[in-house]
């Protein structure tokens, strides 16, 4: 990107870029979000954080319009504190998220500092001010899951705890946690769910999906109730191969 003004012209220099450690996400690692089908869910690994410094200085016959196209630039940017649309690359316009900018701070003068840098150029000290760009970079590409319906925890006794094989047979406890997914046309936040069983309520998520853990085999009974009409209850079977339910 070059900025000109009659006989001069601006220019960021791209001289430094690393990853912003600040801004990286380990937990959860991956973002994750349904399909329509109820079946699958789409996982997608947490994007790099990658902080780009620029120096942007102005060359010019005059050391005044030098100054002048340079605080025109300041002016101009300073007026934003994410990357406008118009300057933003076609390949950046893809994501969800705007790109944060930051102009004229002291710290980011700290590495490389400007006499080296302009060292490096072979050239003299000219005034500049610097501008910093965080971008996202997929390093991963998404891909499709099937969603986990049940899961069996076995508790109990092992000659061979490394072959994860119990010695009494049935295991002294076995256990199943269970998930699955409801679908309405209601509101999710206005609907409760409910295994009769124990009493314990069961968060639903913003998509319709449901989790219930430490369950044994069996037969239970899950209410749900409704914000304006009485509850309905559905009985369901542990294990299963789904838990689809349809209100």
């Amino acid at each position: 990107m070059v900025l000109t003004a009659g006989p001069a012209n601006a220019q960021p220099v791209l001289h430094t870029l690393h990853e912003n450690k600040v801004l990286r996400s380990t937990q959860p690692l991956w973002d994750q979000k349904a399909e329509t089908n109820g079946k699958s869910v789409i996982l997608q690994r947490r994007p790099m954080r990658l902080d780009l410094f620029y120096l942007v200085t102005a060359w010019a016959t005059e050391p005044e319009d030098e100054h002048r196209l340079l605080g025109r630039c300041l002016v101009a940017l300073s007026r934003y504190s994410h990357l406008p649309e118009e300057l933003t690359p076609e390949w950046f316009k893809t994501k969800s998220k705007p790109i944060p900018l930051t102009i004229a701070q002291e710290e980011h003068l700290k590495s490389p500092q400007p006499a080296d840098l302009w060292s490096a150029l072979e050239n003299k000290w000219r005034p500049a001010f610097t501008c910093l760009v965080t971008v996202e970079l997929d390093l991963y590409q998404p891909f499709s899951l099937p969603l986990v319906q049940h899961r069996e925890v076995a508790v109990g006794q092992s000659a061979n705890p490394g072959r994860r094989q119990l010695t009494a047979e049935p295991p002294a406890g076995h256990f199943w946690t269970i998930g699955g997914n409801l679908h309405t046309d209601r509101p999710l936040e206005e609907i409760g769910l409910r295994l009769i069983e124990t009493g314990q309520d069961i968060p639903v998520l913003p998509e319709g999906r449901f989790v219930v853990s430490k369950l044994k085999a069996g037969d239970y009974t899950l209410e749900i109730r409704f914000k304006d009409s009485p509850p309905r209850r559905h009985k369901i079977v542990v294990p299963a191969a789904d838990y689809e339910i349809v209100v």
